[in-house]
């Protein structure tokens, strides 16, 4: 008996047992940390990529309240007045092509506003196709100009921004992508390039007034037939848009 009382003080007494479950528990725990850490890092990592992806891009990264409406114009042209979509080739479906509109509005879309969006951005690509010598494409926000692309087919293309913008809370910039290359164009004479710019938009709520709807359109000032000269929209994106069926419902 006295020698099983000792052997069990000594086992009692022996921390080389205790110091490998704790090791074990220690180990175990780690583990289930970083699992669970897994999709917290994944999700912040894919967040940090895709606004690292948007500033070297130049799109806007900000977080906008409400509906994101996207259209490369493959399912028609509903919604969108003065043009139907048309098929180019080299392009694909575009909104167009538009002819000279004696510098208005030629294409339109009124969009409803999220009433909890404080900003809506637009994003989107104006096509410069055939034989423009000095014309514009204008792009208009509730029928006023706030940019320009100015294109020549033998030369440059530039996009210039309205003035005063600032003061009624938007910016706008234009990228061109394209410049004096063959995108495909409607004209049949080999010798016309065409240009691309890509155009992004943002628009602040004022601290009074309505911001319940923005009117977008795009128009020209070419002034040779369609089939010489025409502006076409493309890769369409607009953010921060109302969810009707939700104002229904609350409604």
């Amino acid at each position: 008996m006295f020698a099983f009382e000792k052997k069990f003080k000594k086992f009692r007494e022996d921390e080389a047992g205790a110091t490998t479950v704790e090791w074990v528990m220690l180990a175990s725990l780690v583990t289930m940390v970083g699992l669970a850490s897994t999709g917290v890092i994944e999700r912040g990592f894919l967040a940090l990529a895709g606004t690292v992806q948007g500033e070297l891009r130049g799109d806007p990264v900000e977080q906008v309240a409400g509906l994101t409406y996207s259209d490369g114009f493959d399912h028609g042209s509903n919604g969108w007045s003065g043009a139907s979509v048309t098929e180019i080739n080299g392009v694909g479906n575009v909104l167009g092509p538009l002819g000279g509109t004696g510098g208005y509005p030629g294409i339109t879309r009124d969009f409803d506003i999220d009433p909890d969006a404080d900003q809506v951005q637009f994003e989107f690509d104006l096509l410069s196709l055939d034989s423009w010598d000095g014309e514009s494409g204008i792009v208009f926000l509730n029928g006023y100009e706030v940019g320009r692309v100015t294109s020549d087919h033998r030369g440059s293309t530039t996009f210039t921004a309205a003035e005063g913008l600032a003061n009624s809370g938007i910016t706008i910039r234009g990228s061109v992508v394209d410049n004096n290359v063959d995108l495909g164009g409607v004209s049949t004479n080999a010798g016309f390039t065409d240009s691309r710019t890509t155009i992004q938009i943002a628009v602040d709520r004022p601290a009074e007034g309505d911001f319940d709807t923005i009117s977008f359109g795009i128009g020209s000032t070419t002034d040779q037939g369609v089939n010489d000269e025409s502006l076409a929209l493309d890769n369409f994106t607009v953010r921060g848009l109302r969810d009707s069926s939700r104002s229904a419902t609350a409604g």
